[in-house]
């Protein structure tokens, strides 16, 4: 029986992931490891996913589209079109994705998104912050004992 040829009245003899055999009874294949849906049939597999990756690309590629096309159209509330860059300009963009949600400009999900990156750009501008006033401390420290050690 040639490869692409139907068996009619049988099954998937594969197993699935979770080991239980198939049973897949709608066009099945003869192959060389037994009568194989298209899903377990190894000379198809190179297909699948390739279509597979195919269609994950252009859900990928709609579902950014329609994310720049939600920022657009809410108006992104920065003057440079670009990230925030300080403390002042995050809590704008925060202000602005409440109230385009609440306008129903924007999806939740996008400004959810939004909230946590601003989230992690304050953390991170206030562990900066700490560190510059701990180089400063330091600073200040080494000059007094620069000054102790002069008076002895």
């Amino acid at each position: 029986m040639g490869h692409t040829e139907a068996i009619l009245n049988t099954r998937c003899e594969a197993l699935n992931k979770r080991g239980i055999p198939c049973a897949f009874r709608v066009a099945i294949r003869a192959t060389p490891d037994g009568p194989r849906c298209r899903s377990h049939d190894p000379a198809r597999r190179a297909e699948l996913v390739a279509a597979a990756q195919a269609g994950a690309r252009k859900a990928q590629v709609a579902r950014g589209d329609a994310e720049r096309v939600a920022l657009a159209a809410a108006g992104w509330p920065l003057a440079h079109g670009g990230a925030p860059a300080n403390p002042d300009e995050a809590a704008a963009v925060a202000t602005w994705a409440m109230r385009a949600v609440a306008a129903g400009l924007l999806p939740p999900k996008i400004a959810r998104e939004l909230a946590v990156l601003a989230t992690a750009a304050l953390r991170s501008w206030g562990a900066g912050k700490i560190a510059a006033r701990m180089a400063e401390l330091e600073g200040i420290i080494a000059g007094i004992q620069a000054n102790e050690r002069r008076r002895k």
